[in-house]
């Protein structure tokens, strides 16, 4: 199990592909991890074409 100190969080992009002059960020989530073992998490859709 992972021991923390300090909060961590984490960011997770979806996209519709890797070319920066097409392609577009579609989904961004973020889990929380906090040092009590607690987490949180929160998505967001964007841009859905």
């Amino acid at each position: 199990m992972l021991q923390l100190k300090k909060p961590l969080a984490c960011i997770d992009l979806e996209t519709t592909g890797v070319n920066l002059g097409t392609d577009r960020i579609v989904e961004i989530a973020i889990v929380k991890l906090m040092p009590d073992q607690t987490k949180t998490s929160k998505v967001k859709r964007i841009n859905p074409e």
